[in-house]
C-alpha cells in the first residue's frame, strides 16, 4: 500500500520552541540534526522517517498481531 505523510510545520516549530535539540535527538541522528536548517526540513525529515518506519511495519500507527 502506498501513502502520503504530512506533517503540520507550524506543529514542528512549536515542538523545536519548547524542547530545542532534546526534541530532534528523539527522531535524527547527530549528523541529521546538523542537516537542519528550519522548522520545514524537520518537518521533511520527520515525514520521511514515519513513512519509512510504516514501510517497514514499524510506524506509530502499527497494530498489535496479537488485536
Amino acid at each position: 500500500m502506498i501513502g502520503i505523510d504530512i506533517t503540520v510545520i507550524s506543529r514542528i516549530e512549536k515542538m523545536i520552541d519548547k524542547f530545542g535539540n532534546k526534541a530532534l535527538k528523539k527522531f535524527l541522528s547527530n549528523k541529521e540534526i546538523l542537516l537542519v536548517k528550519s522548522p520545514s526540513s524537520t518537518a521533511g525529515f520527520w515525514a520521511a522517517k514515519e513513512a519509512a518506519s510504516k514501510a517497514i511495519g514499524t510506524g506509530i500507527g502499527k497494530r498489535s498481531e496479537e488485536h
